[in-house]
């Protein structure tokens, strides 16, 4: 049995303890799936991270840039600009 297929099945067993404990509920099937992959992801990052097997990806972090063209008017862009030069 490959790592998938165990995966697989430990997710179905999840969904199904939520779906009993949600009371049996019909049509949550997807929703109880995706909870308890969720779950499951999560607590496998959190295991990797303290095994250092994982190390956490960076924040993402937007960085401004410098206009390429400081000198340019209020209301003028690049690309204006741009055309202006090539005439």
């Amino acid at each position: 049995m490959n790592t998938t297929e165990s995966m697989h099945e430990k997710i179905a067993k999840r969904a199904h303890q939520i779906w009993e404990q949600a009371g049996h509920p019909a049509g949550a099937e997807t929703d109880h799936w995706l909870q308890a992959e969720r779950e499951l992801h999560e607590g496998q990052a959190k295991n990797d991270a303290r095994n250092g097997a994982v190390e956490p990806a960076p924040k993402h972090v937007v960085q401004k840039t410098p206009h390429s063209t400081p000198y340019a008017p209020k209301g003028v862009t690049t690309d204006s600009l741009h055309h202006q030069r090539q005439r």
